[in-house]
């Protein structure tokens, strides 16, 4: 599983964000102050939680693998929002979530305002604009 990670890792990737397009770099001073702000409060549990939804909603159509410190395969829809969610929490960590099946792998790091979603087909990134979407969040491609 590993290697196909490192494998997808190459492969086009797309992100769920807080923000639509990519900051220009003449407002990347601002850009920082803005994620400052939606790392903090209210607006970072807002922001986990729309996260923690998307990913367990894609549990009911894909069946993933998930590395967190080691490979899980057998975890309850609970377990994984607790893992998901300290993940989110943390400064220093990150998780993955692999479909074999689909060779799609979705990237989850500590206090980031994006997932990074790779290889995905047309009709994963169409149901993924979806829910990010009732969530008020956006999906793009990565830059």
């Amino acid at each position: 599983m590993n290697e196909l990670v490192e494998q997808l890792l190459k492969e086009e990737c797309c992100v769920i964000d807080f923000l639509p397009r990519k900051v220009a770099k003449a407002f990347a001073e601002r850009f920082f102050e803005v994620e400052e702000y939606f790392l903090q409060g209210n607006e970072w549990e807002r922001i986990k939680e729309s996260f923690v939804r998307i990913l367990l909603k894609l549990q009911c159509y894909y069946g993933f693998k998930v590395y967190d410190e080691k490979w899980h395969e057998d975890f309850s829809i609970n377990e994984l929002a607790v893992m998901i969610k300290d993940v989110l929490s943390s400064s220093n960590r990150q998780m993955n979530m692999l479909c074999e099946e689909d060779k799609l792998l979705i990237c989850i790091e500590g206090l980031a305002l994006n997932l990074s979603i790779y290889n995905a087909s047309e009709e994963v990134v169409t149901l993924l604009l979806e829910m990010a979407t009732a969530e008020g969040l956006y999906i793009r491609k990565s830059e």
